[in-house]
């Protein structure tokens, strides 16, 4: 996601699927952690069915339970480590997905899924020193991912966070994304159907990103299975991100539609 960033920015659910951050600092869907940017997870890929008669031409998101689940991340140039993603429920309906990596870097997201799809309604970046800020969101809150998923839909999330320098910078990222199609692929030993969402991202500010990402969606876990990324810029870094297992840390069985 990029969006959790589908999400990448969220990272984000950017989706981010739903974001990667400049030195580790992820805001984004589940793949994103986040994001939020988080983390996505399985090993393989499989052929995209698009509106084919042997596969659904849509697929509807679910918000994901409360619990948490184990990512394992890679990127170029550091050793593997893992990022955990943990949902929980807040008085006011919305949920909120916490990412954090080894180092504690990661972010906060907050949720609100309606009628049309889910909405990303706060976001905070931490840096993994002690250091946390709020991102700045569009008012009215943006669309994170549109629900059903159908090929082809396109749309963007536009947002900013802060860098963490000693000047208080923001950055702007802009993120287009497209549901390229539906996929099978295999976690933790299982099969799951899953969207594929690949996003372009652009960032200014004091320091300027160019990405692409691949989130893969699990829509009835509500959360991504695989993220894919490669940026350049500042930073130009290959990472991936995989989900360990379909099952919540201390469960035993997915969860049922």
């Amino acid at each position: 996601m990029h969006p959790i960033r589908i999400l990448n920015p969220m990272r984000p659910y950017h989706l981010r699927l739903p974001l990667a951050k400049r030195r580790n600092t992820r805001v984004g869907w589940a793949c994103a952690a986040a994001l939020a940017a988080a983390a996505c997870g399985s090993t393989g890929t499989g052929s995209v069915a698009r509106n084919s008669p042997d596969g659904p031409s849509s697929l509807e998101l679910k918000a994901p339970p409360v619990g948490s689940w184990a990512y394992s991340y890679t990127t170029t140039g550091r050793a593997a480590t893992t990022t955990t993603a943990t949902v929980t429920r807040m008085p006011n309906g919305t949920w909120q997905l916490t990412l954090r990596d080894s180092v504690g870097a990661g972010a906060d997201q907050t949720f609100e899924m309606r009628s049309d799809g889910l909405y990303i309604t706060g976001a905070v970046a931490y840096n993994g020193t002690g250091s946390r800020a709020a991102c700045r969101l569009p008012s009215p809150a943006p669309l994170y991912i549109p629900n059903p998923l159908v090929p082809g839909r396109h749309w963007t999330l536009i947002l900013s966070c802060p860098t963490f320098d000693v000047r208080g910078d923001f950055e702007r990222t802009q993120v287009d994304n497209t549901v390229s199609g539906f996929e099978t692929i295999a976690v933790g030993g299982q099969s799951v159907r899953v969207a594929r969402i690949d996003a372009s991202s652009t960032t200014q500010g004091p320091f300027s990103q160019r990405g692409h990402e691949t989130v893969y969606l699990d829509p009835d876990l509500g959360l991504p299975v695989k993220h894919v990324s490669d940026s350049s810029g500042v930073v130009n870094a290959h990472s991936e991100e995989t989900l360990l297992a379909l099952t919540p840390t201390g469960a035993s069985a997915k969860p049922q539609p």
